[in-house]
Order: C-alpha cells, then sequence, then structure tokens
C-alpha cells in the first residue's frame, strides 16, 4: 500500500550496506578491487526480468501516490537516443511534455526527470534522475579502473557494472534503441519551503522497484548522494 507515510520511507531510505554480512562493508565504488556492488550486480542479473511494461507501471503508481502526473506508456519511450545529440533529446523531451495530456502542466526543467536504461537482454541497468543519459561502457580493463591517459571523463558506475557483467557472460552490452523517461510534473514544495529534491524521487522509484521485485544491475546507485530528507 502506497500511502504517504510509504513513499515518504521510499524517497529517504539511502541505506546501502544491507548485504555486508555476505559481501564485507559496504563501498559506492566500483573501481580498483572494490567489488561490493559488482557482486549484487550478479545476483541481479540472475533474477528473472520483467517486461518493461511492469516498470513503466510500478513507476507511475509512485508518481501517482507522490501527486505527480502519471506517464502513459508510449510516452515514457524515446526511441534512439544515442543516434541524437543532447539538445535534440532536450527539445523532444520538453516538446512532449508540454501541457501534458491536456492538464495545462508542464515539464519546467529538462533535469527534472528519472530515466532508465536497459541492456540488449532486457535486464534495468540503472534508475537515474537528471538529464546525464548516456550509454558509456569501458572500453578494457584499463578504462574500467579509469587509468586511460588523457580520459577526461570515466566511465559511470553503471557502465562498469554492465562490461562485468558482460565479461562474465551474465548480460549484454547496453541497449540503445530506446530509454525510459519520466518526467516529474508537478513537483510540490516541501515543509522545509523549499521544492522536493529531484533525486528523492529517483531514490524512491528505484526502492519501489526493488520492493515489487525488479532487478536493477547497478542496485544501489539511486540511493548514492546527499540529499534531505523531506517532509511533503
Amino acid at each position: 500500500m502506497l500511502d504517504e507515510d510509504k513513499v515518504k520511507e521510499l524517497m529517504n531510505n539511502r541505506n546501502y550496506d544491507e548485504f555486508k554480512d555476505r559481501f564485507g562493508p559496504a563501498s559506492d565504488s566500483v573501481r580498483r578491487g572494490k567489488t561490493y556492488r559488482l557482486k549484487i550486480a550478479e545476483e541481479q542479473a540472475e533474477k528473472p526480468r520483467p517486461e518493461k511494461e511492469k516498470i513503466i507501471e510500478s513507476t507511475n503508481e509512485f508518481l501517482e501516490a507522490c501527486g505527480l502526473i502519471p506517464i502513459k506508456n508510449d510516452d515514457s519511450i524515446f526511441e534512439n537516443p544515442a543516434s541524437i545529440t543532447e539538445e535534440e533529446l532536450e527539445e523532444r523531451v520538453l516538446t512532449r511534455f508540454e501541457n501534458y495530456d491536456g492538464t495545462g502542466k508542464s515539464l519546467q526543467d529538462v533535469k527534472d526527470i528519472v530515466w532508465m536504461k536497459f541492456t540488449k537482454d532486457g535486464h534495468l541497468g540503472v534508475v537515474a534522475a537528471s538529464f546525464d543519459i548516456g550509454f558509456d561502457i569501458p572500453k578494457d580493463d584499463d578504462d574500467f579502473n579509469g587509468q586511460v591517459s588523457g580520459v577526461k571523463k570515466m566511465p559511470s558506475s553503471s557502465g562498469i557494472i554492465v562490461y562485468d557483467l558482460f565479461k562474465k557472460r551474465l548480460c549484454e552490452k547496453w541497449n540503445e534503441s530506446f530509454v525510459l523517461i519520466f518526467p516529474l510534473i508537478g513537483i510540490p514544495v516541501g515543509k522545509d519551503g523549499n521544492p522536493v529534491d529531484r533525486r528523492n524521487y529517483e531514490c524512491g522509484i528505484g526502492n519501489y522497484l526493488i520492493e515489487k521485485e525488479v532487478p536493477i544491475l547497478d542496485y544501489y546507485s539511486h540511493r548514492l548522494g546527499p540529499v534531505r530528507k523531506i517532509e511533503i
């Protein structure tokens, strides 16, 4: 039951050491010998993969419980995002969610989204907020550890996780043919007078999907980062 207390619990739960009895102390790193998140990813990769329609449905349940506008199935699917520029994708997103579904409400800031990407064999790779959508993956083990000279930006944690699982034949590489994007339309102001942080929605959606038995390869990405507790 997604009542107000449950929603706040999911949005505020940033604990990521629940597997420490089996895997040792938690670390938010996936580089230079840190294997905690990689081991959990292996377990996630072995679990049944739900259809993306179930993921869309569950995400909409959470958005609606938060008082935000749920998104029609097809409207959350953006095809071939890797084939266009970031500016073109931004325009697509803002246009699609302008006066959404005749509500008179629009997505004001393209960063106020939660997005999800998948592997070619259907694993949900990550639940993320903001507009940093990408499909990076290490080229080799040196790149995995961020040791390639002259590299300005190291591969993302989710890219490193998928690279590691691909080497172990536990999953395929990123599916660049689509990405799911959920706009956070109608973000309320909390009791502290500030709008609720989009990272709280990222955290809540990721935690809710896990409760709905949706495996996520980058199991903790949505929980990382210092975000204030919310009181809506």
